[in-house]
């Protein structure tokens, strides 16, 4: 049981970018992981507590936001958590791509 971390790289960045554009529900885990940034929940705690949306919809954009590198996933014995990456330089970036698009929300 240990921390799954994808290796963040720049070429990851403009598929984040494509999923920022385009969907929402990536769009407000991530908001809520960036003013919670210790914050971790399993795909049903983060559809009912932090974005109150279907489970289906939030499984398909924390899987995107894996992939992109935008979080991790924990294997623990209650299931897999999901939380922020710790890159500082993925996290500087997700600040700055998401302040202009929440204002515009």
């Amino acid at each position: 049981m240990g921390d799954t971390r994808l290796v963040h790289t720049p070429a990851l960045l403009p598929s984040l970018t494509g999923i920022l554009d385009e969907d929402a529900v990536s769009r407000r885990i991530l908001a809520f992981l960036l003013r919670n940034e210790a914050a971790m929940d399993t795909a049903r705690g983060i559809a009912a507590w932090w974005v109150d949306c279907d489970e289906i919809a939030v499984q398909t954009a924390l899987d995107r936001l894996l992939i992109a590198g935008a979080i991790t996933a924990h294997t623990r014995v209650s299931g897999v958590l999901y939380g922020l990456t710790r890159n500082p330089e993925t996290r500087a970036w997700l600040r700055n791509r998401l302040t202009p698009l929440a204002a515009a929300e």
